[in-house]
C-alpha cells in the first residue's frame, strides 16, 4: 500500500492508499460519516459507511484536529470537493485532540484575537489562509537566495 499526500490523491484513483493527516471536519448523516482530512498539501473528503462497522465506530470517537492514519480506496466523485473521495477501510488514531480547542481551526469559525493566535500558533497555522502566508514567505526567501547566488553573492553568517 502506497503512502501519499492529499495533493497526490488524483494520481491514485482506483487504488488503495495510506494517508496521514488532521481531521478538519466531521459530518454524520445516518449510515454515512463524512470526514474531511487535511495535511500540508490540501484537504480531501473521506467517507465511512455503516457497513464498515469498526471504522464507523472509530470515527465516532474522533475530534477535530485529531491526527489520524487512514487506509482506503480513492474514488472519482464529481460531487466531492476536488473531484475525488476516499472510501475508508481503516482508521488509526495517532493523537486525539481536545474536544474544545483554544482557538478555532475550521475556517467558518470566525476571527480570533491576535494575541491568542500567536500563543497557539501551531494551531493557527493549520488554517489554510495562514499557512499560505508562511508558504509564500518561504518561497520568496528561496527564490531571492537563488537569485543572489546566481549573481555571485556568498552567504556569510557571523558567529559570536
Amino acid at each position: 500500500m502506497t503512502k501519499i499526500t492529499i495533493k497526490q490523491v488524483k494520481n491514485y484513483a482506483g487504488k488503495s492508499i495510506l494517508l496521514c493527516g488532521f481531521v478538519y471536519n466531521i459530518e454524520e448523516q445516518g449510515s454515512i460519516t463524512f470526514l474531511v482530512l487535511r495535511d500540508i498539501t490540501g484537504t480531501v473528503q473521506c467517507i465511512i459507511t455503516k457497513l464498515n462497522e469498526k471504522a464507523f465506530q472509530e470515527a465516532k470517537n474522533l475530534t477535530l484536529e485529531s491526527s489520524i492514519k487512514i487506509k482506503g480506496l480513492i474514488k472519482k466523485e464529481e460531487k466531492a470537493p476536488g473531484g475525488f473521495e476516499i472510501d475508508i477501510s481503516s482508521i488509526e488514531l495517532i493523537s486525539k485532540s481536545e474536544s474544545i480547542l483554544p482557538i478555532p481551526v475550521y475556517e467558518k469559525s470566525g476571527q480570533t484575537a491576535s494575541n491568542i493566535c500567536h500563543k497557539y500558533r501551531f494551531l493557527d497555522l493549520r488554517k489554510p489562509k495562514n499557512a499560505l502566508v508562511i508558504k509564500l514567505s518561504s518561497a520568496f526567501d528561496r527564490y531571492y537566495r537563488e537569485f543572489l547566488v546566481k549573481k555571485g553573492f556568498l552567504k556569510y553568517i557571523l558567529q559570536s
